[in-house]
């Protein structure tokens, strides 16, 4: 086997140039970003006991996930919200 033919380990990704594995990173660390959106779920501003709070739902089964603790001010981070009805 020569150099640089080998498959790359778990988690590594291949790259063209050279033919060598690096592995994946997302830099920097701890900035507390995400890549991307969540996906399949949706969020939406419920009461609970009088208070408004952030609720995150299924998007294909339509059931209730997670709920921010009372009074949430801040929405789920990376989530879409629902459109209002009507």
């Amino acid at each position: 086997m020569t150099i640089g033919t080998a498959r790359p380990a778990y988690g590594c990704s291949w790259q063209a140039t050279g033919g060598f594995a690096t592995m994946a990173t997302n830099k920097p660390t701890g900035d507390n970003a995400r890549r991307g959106a969540v996906r399949k779920r949706t969020q939406l501003q419920t009461k609970v006991m009088g208070e408004a709070t952030w609720t995150k739902r299924n998007k294909t089964t339509g059931k209730f996930v997670d709920q921010k603790k009372a009074p949430a001010k801040k929405m789920f981070k990376g989530v879409r919200r629902e459109k209002k009805a009507g």
